[in-house]
């Protein structure tokens, strides 16, 4: 991480203010915290948009049936588009319960 993204987030006043804190603690200091009552930076949130049912029969309408069938089955399981594709490379059913796999990157938690 660069410093600079370090000291325009968040973490920056969170990681001071803690300190202070120990130091205070640790050696029975008669202070207060100066960075009390300092904000957080402000983080811009962007809202996820959210195709309406019109639109998206509009898209289930114009597709070819194989990718229908792909479409209908993402839809009622909720997986992922690369999940329902490697299921149906190799379906693996045990029981009456399908199974799904996903790759997950070594970037991920």
């Amino acid at each position: 991480m660069k410093i600079a993204s370090w000291l325009s987030s968040n973490r920056y006043p969170a990681a001071c203010g803690g300190e202070l804190h120990w130091g205070i603690k640790i050696h029975d200091l008669d202070m207060r915290n100066p960075a009390h009552g300092l904000g957080l930076y402000p983080i811009e949130q962007k809202l996820k948009y959210i195709p309406t049912d019109a639109e998206i029969e509009e898209v289930n309408n114009k597709l070819t049936p194989a990718r229908k069938v792909l479409f209908e089955f993402v839809a009622e399981t909720g997986c992922r588009i690369n999940e329902a594709v490697r299921f149906f490379n190799n379906p693996e059913i045990v029981g009456t319960q399908i199974v799904l796999w996903t790759r997950k990157s070594r970037t991920q938690h």
